[in-house]
């Protein structure tokens, strides 16, 4: 009668975040915090959060400059009255990560602009990314709902701009 196979403890104690706040991890062990960055990369996560919402996919697309590779990114929506919307994002003039070497960095870049604005905290990120969230998003964030822009972090984000649009067509 074969014997039973039991399955043995990961020895190894789980990774500790860096103390500091900062995204960088100062251990040597080859921890999951050292995985390659192709697992749950923005563009990807993004099109899982617009498949849930029942969005259509989004549509990227990219302008090269001497500055390097910027992406846009739309998302689309049909409402139940039957009228569809598009939003373009657009990557703010403040976002120093707009400009970068390559198309795919570009546009995980702007996915994960997006996903910041419709809140979607997600802790399967790449560290580079959260670092990203971290740093810059909260600060534009504070910018864009000062200028009225709030309708941007809405979790129901085609509502809120179809409202945001409405109660401008009522005060003019």
């Amino acid at each position: 009668m074969p014997k039973k196979k039991t399955k043995q403890k990961n020895p190894r104690a789980p990774p500790v975040p860096p103390q500091d706040g900062s995204d960088e991890c100062s251990c040597t062990c080859g921890c999951e915090c050292h995985a390659p960055p192709s697992t749950g990369m923005p563009i990807h996560i993004l099109s899982d959060v617009c498949h849930r919402k029942g969005w259509h996919e989004p549509e990227y697309s990219m302008t090269q400059s001497v500055n390097g590779y910027l992406a846009t990114v739309s998302l689309r929506n049909t409402l139940p009255s039957g009228e569809s919307i598009v939003l373009p994002f657009e990557a703010p003039g403040s976002l120093r990560a707009a400009f970068t070497d390559t198309e795919e960095i570009a546009k995980n870049n702007m996915a994960m602009y997006v996903l910041f604005c419709v809140g979607e905290h997600n802790s399967d990120l790449p560290r580079g990314w959260r670092g990203l969230w971290k740093r810059e998003f909260e600060k534009i964030k504070a910018r864009d709902i000062k200028e009225g822009r709030g309708w941007m972090y809405s979790g129901d984000l085609f509502r809120a701009y179809k409202s945001w649009q409405d109660s401008l067509l009522a005060s003019d």
